[in-house]
């Protein structure tokens, strides 16, 4: 009936889709465009980049801490192991940023570098292509209409 929605107000099934096992990566990703484009309407969700490994903060509080005494136990020697381990991560993770940051400088400065290089070029081009667009250059690369007198090269020097 109309009160409870009868099976007349159901949206018809999707006809079930051929189970394809893929034998190669390329025909993977053809399965794979061939779903989304299956329907071109649909978002399609990308995934955020993931944040890079970080060592885990050191711990506000040490409950654990080693004794003073002369003997340790032989659990002593996994604490101590984890820790060892932990800290030369740490020590890599250090060196591996300030690895990066050094190269991102250092491509930073050859980008400037390179910005400085292009902006001369084409201010000498610019330069070159002005004094050509020029009237003067017109002037002195056009017959003149009195041969015996010399045309002057430019107003700058010759007025």
């Amino acid at each position: 009936g109309p009160c409870h929605g009868g099976p007349s107000e159901l949206p018809p099934l999707p006809k079930p889709q051929p189970l394809v096992i893929p034998r190669s990566a390329a025909e993977e990703q053809r399965l794979r465009l061939e779903r989304l484009m299956r329907n071109p309407e649909k978002t399609v969700p990308i995934p955020e980049k993931l944040n890079e490994w970080a060592p885990r903060p050191p711990p506000e509080f040490v409950r654990d801490v080693m004794g003073s005494s002369a003997g340790a136990g032989s659990g002593e020697f996994h604490v101590y192991r984890h820790l060892r381990r932990r800290e030369y991560q740490r020590q890599d993770f250090m060196d591996a940023m300030a690895e990066k940051q050094r190269l991102d400088e250092e491509f930073q400065k050859k980008l400037e570098r390179n910005k400085m290089i292009a902006e001369e070029q084409t201010a000498k081009r610019r330069r070159k292509i002005g004094f050509r667009n020029s009237r003067e250059w017109w002037l002195c690369s056009s017959p003149g209409s009195d041969p015996e007198q010399p045309l002057p090269c430019c107003f700058a020097c010759c007025g």
